[in-house]
């Protein structure tokens, strides 16, 4: 039996009561070894496998004791350079004390090097366990956190896995048969997690290495972002560092802890900014959501287009969605303790579903938030209805932007926004052409404009075979005239008797001239032509009537 591998597989499970259990992260690791015919291979290694989990609180309790358990204690994981990993961990070291953030416990012998395959051993780096302690309030430890992400890849060469206070990433290059083999954590019997995030890799735009392996920090993702060059574009226009070197969903994944971290939205908000419904989605809402979504459109821009289903997570919440097209599958399965989200349905028991598993449809959302009593699920209603009160909080100026659906945006300018020196602020909302009319009308437009153009080229082509094939047949008329004026002609010279040759013949009386006076400009008589002049005279006209001239 052939062995097909096509496209990325996407695992997500949380438990409706937020307890933390060993079962919740085998479920997510069954999802993906059942789902690793979706995975990529190179010489039977698969191209990447991980998980976004839980921090283990217990196992770390063995490290630090009861501040495991504490709101303020973050982990760090970080993959660093075989060569020179001295150097680059002091600068590490440095990056984290700079920033506030003071280590706590570290660890250097997690990953077991020997359980991956030659090409995994080969791009092993070194990983690196730290616990942290981050002093000062939950919003400002969140960005120092970041911005030290941020140091740490702008000025070393160590790459950061995860660094939060809620989740760890664990990955590798292989396959997810691999991960509890690879790293202890895993195959510890005491890892307990509420929720995971699980994701097999299949390489397309860029090669396999354990840096471009997912999970990212916040997102796992299946699909390619093809106008991943506009978004990186606006990111650094807003100031958003992006990843070091990285693939297009490294830069999402970058983008949307910038949005959360930097700018303090929700991840409910960046996701909705970074993922905008298209405007004919948008004209389905009601006013007042269409004047929100209109200028969502316009603080940000729809950049991040292209086929994609999308796991994230930041803090307590996670939100799950598709492409506008719905050209990658995430479906909706629930049992009676879990609420999963996978690329496929089949590794969760017939017998547990709550309800008929259902897909995401084109652009909806879903979204999961940790409270007191659990995970609770999110519906696209409520998804949508939490993004517009979020933006109606930051006191957004929206009225009226709804009429401008058909156009694209407001061009008006704004009486109360001013710049000194600069003349009035205006309002400009971009909107791509294709999404202002139908897609499909317009390629048939395109389609029966090419085809008027292609009718009237084969009229012409074929009006130039019909007086290409009027002059061959003229051609071919004029040659037969000149064969039977040839045959006369050398019938006429057969039968002539020999004493009557231009040579024998006798001369015929000529004619009395009248003499001329000399050097009066009078020309001398013609001589008379031959059969042969006449025939080439006869074969000169014939060609130059096929020439047409």
């Amino acid at each position: 039996m052939v062995e097909e591998h096509d496209a990325c597989a996407l695992v997500a499970a949380a438990r409706k009561d937020g307890r933390p259990t060993r079962e919740l992260l085998d479920l997510a690791l069954h999802g993906l070894v059942c789902l690793h015919h979706r995975s990529g291979t190179v010489d039977g290694e698969g191209d990447g496998a991980g998980v976004l989990t839980d921090i283990p609180r217990a196992l770390w309790a063995d490290r630090v004791g009861d501040r495991a358990y504490d709101p303020h204690f973050a982990v760090a994981h970080l993959f660093v350079p075989t060569t020179g990993d001295e150097i680059e961990e002091q600068a590490v070291r440095r990056i984290f004390e700079r920033h506030g953030l003071r280590i706590i416990a570290e660890r250097h012998s997690g990953l077991d090097v020997s359980a991956l395959g030659p090409r995994g051993r080969a791009g092993a780096p070194r990983f690196w366990q730290i616990g942290l302690w981050v002093g000062g309030s939950q919003s400002s430890g969140a960005g120092r956190l970041h911005e030290a992400w941020y140091d740490i890849e702008r000025t070393t060469s160590a790459t950061v896995v995860s660094l939060s206070r809620r989740s760890a990433v664990y990955k590798l290059r292989g396959d997810a048969l691999q991960l509890p083999r690879a790293y202890e954590d895993l195959a510890d019997a005491r890892f307990a997690t509420s929720m995971a995030f699980g994701h097999n890799r299949y390489a397309t735009n860029t090669t396999t290495s354990f840096e471009r392996v997912q999970p990212f920090p916040a997102i796992a993702h299946n699909g390619e972002i093809n106008t991943v060059e506009r978004l990186r574009s606006e990111a650094r226009m807003l100031r958003l560092p992006l990843s070091r070197d990285g693939s297009d969903s490294q830069d999402v994944d970058a983008i949307v802890r910038g949005m959360v971290n930097r700018f303090g939205l929700t991840l409910i908000e960046a996701i909705e900014l970074v993922f905008p419904p298209i405007v004919n989605e948008i004209k389905r809402m009601d006013g007042p959501s269409q004047d929100l979504y209109m200028h969502a459109r316009a603080a940000f821009g729809p950049f991040a287009q292209g086929p994609a289903a999308i796991l994230s997570r930041v803090g307590d919440t996670c939100v799950f969605t598709v492409d506008a097209l719905g050209l990658r599958p995430l479906w909706h399965v629930e049992t009676p303790d879990e609420h999963v989200f996978a690329s496929e349905r089949g590794f969760v028991p017939l017998s547990r579903y709550v309800r008929d598993p259902r897909p995401l449809g084109p652009g909806e959302r879903a979204a999961l938030r940790r409270t007191p009593d659990g995970w609770r699920l999110l519906e696209a209603a409520e998804v949508r209805e939490r993004f517009l009160a979020a933006r109606r909080e930051r006191g957004a100026k929206v009225d009226g932007l709804r009429e401008k659906l058909e156009t694209g945006g407001p061009a008006d300018q704004l009486a109360a926004a001013t710049r000194r020196g600069r003349g009035q602020a205006r309002w400009e909302i971009g909107t791509p052409p294709d999404e202002l009319t139908d897609v499909t009308l317009r390629r048939e437009a395109q389609f029966a404009a090419r085809a008027q153009e292609i009718e009237t080229e084969s009229a012409e082509l074929l009006a130039a075979r019909d007086t290409l094939e009027a002059m061959q047949a003229q051609l071919r008329q004029d040659h037969e005239v000149v064969a039977v004026q040839r045959e006369e002609l050398l019938h006429r010279l057969a039968t002539t008797p020999k004493s009557m040759t231009p040579m024998s013949r006798p001369p015929e009386p000529e004619e009395p001239v009248t003499p001329t006076p000399h050097g009066s400009g009078a020309s001398s008589p013609k001589p008379a032509s031959t059969g042969a002049d006449q025939f080439r005279k006869l074969r000169r006209d014939a060609k130059r009537r096929a020439l047409g001239v």
